[in-house]
């Protein structure tokens, strides 16, 4: 049995039924708990330099691709699911 890098099948549950990006939620929800933590400034603003970078370029950039491999069974995931929570 061949195995591939790229999948051909798009995953809706589990944590995807919650979030379209719960890496992208993961990684953002750890930076927030760093910058409390340490009650850092800087943490904080990386954090949210974090958000928007993957919010304005990095998650469209995946969501442009994941329509063009899926076409209408990603758009209508995306209409269920949000981006982040």
């Amino acid at each position: 049995m061949a195995t591939s890098l790229v999948p051909d099948y798009l995953v809706r549950g589990g944590v995807y039924g919650r979030t379209r990006n719960p890496m992208y939620v993961g990684g953002a929800l750890t930076l927030a708990g760093w910058a409390v933590l340490f009650g850092s400034a800087r943490l904080a603003t990386v954090c949210g330099a974090y958000i928007c970078g993957m919010n304005y370029a990095g998650i469209p950039f995946e969501e442009r691709l994941l329509h063009r491999r899926f076409g209408a069974s990603y758009d209508a995931y995306r209409a269920q699911v949000p981006r982040w929570l």
